[in-house]
């Protein structure tokens, strides 16, 4: 933990983390679990941390190149969304390891996706992550394990106990 960002609106019982993941990456959180673990963000530099995330917008990803520069096959990565200047919002570019349909309500249907946002060859889980993406928010008409997908998300955490 780098940095806690309390929101004054809701009396200082939500915020969002910024810090870093597993000593190597960049990263921000909003704690759902800030109202009771307030003290233990503040305190401790180092928690084990359940992360998840929103997605925000989700789409197939036909990538070859970022700026000029070609990019290799199963590139992952996430980068501050430049539209939402907010810690905890970024966009993404990542593979999709799998996918389930969920139904929250009777109007609200959408998927749990696992996503993978970071490649480590010595760890394949190393920053691979649970999304929940709104069936309204895809332009995507039909999901594959193994393909790329990119769009914008918002992460969410816990403390791990």
């Amino acid at each position: 933990t780098k940095q806690v960002y309390e929101w004054s609106h809701v009396g200082n019982l939500e915020a969002e983390i910024y810090g870093g993941g597993r000593d190597t990456f960049a990263f921000g959180f909003f704690a759902t679990d800030y109202g009771k673990n307030m003290m233990r963000y503040k305190l401790e530099q180092h928690l084990d941390i359940h992360v998840s995330a929103i997605g925000l917008a989700l789409q197939k990803g036909n990538l070859t190149e970022i700026g000029g520069h070609p990019i290799a096959e199963g590139f992952a990565s996430y980068m501050p969304n430049q539209n939402i200047p907010r810690p905890t919002f970024f966009d993404f570019i990542g593979e999709l390891e799998d996918f389930t349909k969920v139904r929250l309500n009777s109007t609200t249907e959408g998927f749990i996706i696992k996503v993978k946002l970071i490649n480590h060859e010595e760890d394949p889980e190393f920053f691979t992550v649970d999304m929940f993406i709104n069936q309204e928010n895809m332009r995507i008409d039909q999901m594959e394990k193994g393909m790329q997908v990119t769009g914008a998300l918002w992460f969410q955490g816990e403390i791990a106990d």
